[in-house]
């Protein structure tokens, strides 16, 4: 219940897991946005590391390395989908990950 929390006019979220357009200043997100954060939770448990590391600032203007590299140990089809999870364009970021990732963990 603090107000001094949050600026007005500043985006609401931690830097390093916001999606390029939410850091952006954009106003109206859809999915797209939750589905990179979410892809950069994922990719932070899984590599034990941020998919940026300390180059948080530049997110939306380079693309996370392939957690593949990262977690060869993973199914090809899991590291795949988190990937275009941080797809640096909103587009390219897939829409049902339910339906990909009960596909992804079978294989």
């Amino acid at each position: 219940d603090r107000s001094d929390l949050t600026i007005v006019g500043h985006a609401a979220g931690t830097r390093g897991y916001m999606s390029p357009e939410q850091a952006a200043g954009r106003r109206n997100l859809t999915i797209h946005s939750d589905i990179f954060s979410l892809g950069v939770t994922l990719y932070h448990l899984a590599a034990r590391k941020h998919p940026f590391q300390n180059n948080q600032g530049q997110i939306g203007l380079v693309s996370a390395p392939p957690l593949s590299g990262q977690r060869p140990d993973f199914p090809v089809a899991l590291t795949s989908l988190i990937d275009q999870m941080l797809a640096v364009v909103a587009a390219r970021r897939p829409s049902n990950l339910q339906a990909r990732f009960q596909q992804a963990l079978r294989s």
